[in-house]
Order: C-alpha cells, then structure tokens, then sequence
C-alpha cells in the first residue's frame, strides 16, 4: 500500500502537497517520480457522534 496522510485542515494540506513537490525534485535524479492522489473520507468523532469530511492523499512512486 503506498504511504497515506490525512488531512482536516487547510493550511496542513498545502503543506503537505509542497512536501512532495520539493521530495520530486530531490528523486529526480533517480528516475523517481512522486505524484499524489487524493480521496475524501469521512471521519467519525466522538464516539460516533460526529462526523468530519477530510482529505486523504496518497503518495505514489513511480520508476521513469
């Protein structure tokens, strides 16, 4: 399975989207490709009370 990070917050998204893009450059050299694929998930709090839209990104790699 390819490493997974869950976001709820904005500002932490965006951090994480930039992550990969200066990991790419770093792995580039390397005939590595990173890219991200989000999915929405739904997450329940409280004892299931609540319940919270996220983000999900998944990180793949890929040989060039």
């Amino acid at each position: 399975t390819p490493p997974t990070a869950l976001y709820l917050r904005p500002p932490r998204l965006a951090q994480a989207i930039k992550s990969v893009a200066i990991a790419r450059q770093y792995v580039e050299e390397e005939a590595i490709d990173l890219c991200c694929r989000p999915e929405f998930v739904e997450i329940t709090e409280d004892g299931g009370e609540n319940t919270t839209s996220a983000l999900r990104l998944l990180v793949l790699v890929e040989q060039t």
